[in-house]
């Protein structure tokens, strides 16, 4: 993500359109410079003086525990992860994004008859066979907000539909 969306040589301009349209601003986390808008910028320092709209992702990582939400994290946390992902290389920062929310039909144990509720998916795409399949969502069915994973954070997950 951090290689598209700071844009490949080989990118169209309907390409780049699109990854500018559907991708937050993301880079690969090293000692460099880079743009964000139409300015150059020290992407570590960068990265340390904008905590508060910046998310910190390790490259390998399972259930969202590798994931570092800047709002959510102390200046001595970000700082001491952020470091040490600028020394590795291996991490990327992208730029948070606030949920949306939906309205949900839900179905849940216990509960005799289906009721809508605030749900904040996080939509990815399904393949099969190099094919497109439809999406898969994930989201917490109380309507909170945060890192979204199955076996992380026990949320409820889905395929949607569209009609």
């Amino acid at each position: 993500m951090g290689l598209l969306s700071e844009g490949r040589p080989w990118m169209s301009a309907a390409e780049r359109a699109l990854v500018d349209r559907y991708l937050p601003w993301t880079r690969v986390l090293s000692h460099r410079w880079t743009t964000r808008g139409e300015r150059k910028v020290d992407l570590v320092e960068f990265t340390l003086a904008h905590r508060e709209s910046l998310v910190l992702k390790e490259s390998i990582g399972m259930s969202g525990r590798q994931v570092l939400i800047g709002r959510e994290s102390d200046r001595a946390e970000w700082t001491a992860a952020v470091t040490a992902a600028a020394e590795t290389g291996t991490s990327v920062v992208q730029e948070f994004v606030a949920p949306r929310t939906c309205r949900l039909a839900m179905v849940a144990d216990g509960v005799d008859e289906p009721y809508d509720t605030e749900v904040a998916p996080v939509f990815g795409p399904l393949l099969f066979g190099g094919r497109p399949a439809g999406l898969f969502a994930r989201f917490f069915g109380d309507g909170r907000e945060g890192i979204v994973s199955v076996a992380g954070a026990g949320c409820s997950d889905d395929c949607v539909v569209s009609i």
